[in-house]
């Protein structure tokens, strides 16, 4: 049996590109051999940039910039994830990381009045893993009025619930708050005007200053059973 364990990809909104650049650095200076990912909304899809083959290139950035700078907010919400599906489906080459089922993606299922997470990993092929990725990102109204069923309930975004880590060794949740950045609501829900290229270079610039976190978290001599 292969040895694994967790990181956690907290949900972010449009701060996501601060988190893509923690991501980055981490995938840049550690071995992510031994570990899975658990992701929920826009750690979703930081959790395929983990586990696959893909990297952040120049055209990526451009091309999010040309979409979504100077936009409104139902405009970057209804248009974000077909944008990330079609960028991720021309980026990622080896598609292993599906067969090993590296990602489970949070979401929230409502029945009989009650909202609780599911971790689901039963999907086969990238897309439909990038579909996972869009429904957990999904919030009624923002992104639409078409809420996702999946299995007959309703499945929306997995910020609205977090699932039990109880049972799971998480050896680091990723978030826009980790090294105690400060953002706000505006800037979560995609009103403010930070730019793409400034929020990935203050989530690498952090990242290089919390290094000494990251390695103690990252190199290490032993591993846990995952569960």
């Amino acid at each position: 049996m292969k040895i694994y364990k967790y990181l956690y990809l907290a949900p972010g909104g449009f701060t996501m590109p601060y988190t893509l650049g923690v991501c980055q650095f981490i995938k840049e200076h550690y071995s992510l051999n031994n570990y899975k990912f658990i992701g929920a909304s826009a750690g979703s899809w930081l959790s395929v940039y983990l586990a696959s083959d893909m990297f952040l290139t120049d055209k990526l950035i451009t091309d999010y910039s040309k979409v979504f700078e100077n936009k409104g907010i139902f405009y970057k919400w209804h248009n974000i994830c077909p944008f990330l599906i079609d960028e991720f489906t021309k980026s990622i080459k080896d598609t292993k990381f599906i067969d090993e089922k590296l990602i489970k993606v949070s979401v929230s299922n409502y029945e009989n009045k009650t909202i609780s997470n599911k971790l689901i990993d039963d999907y086969d092929n990238l897309d439909e893993l990038l579909q996972l990725c869009s429904i957990s990102s999904y919030i009624p109204i923002l992104s639409g009025l078409s809420i996702p069923k999946r299995n007959n309930l309703i499945t929306f975004d997995g910020y609205f619930t977090e699932p039990d880590f109880e049972h799971r060794n998480i050896k680091l949740k990723i978030c826009n708050s980790m090294f105690n950045r400060k953002f706000t609501l505006s800037d979560v829900v995609g009103k403010s005007k930070i730019n793409i290229n400034e929020l990935i270079n203050l989530g690498y610039y952090d990242s290089i200053q919390n290094k000494d976190l990251l390695d103690d978290i990252f190199i290490e001599n032993y591993f846990v059973i995952s569960i």
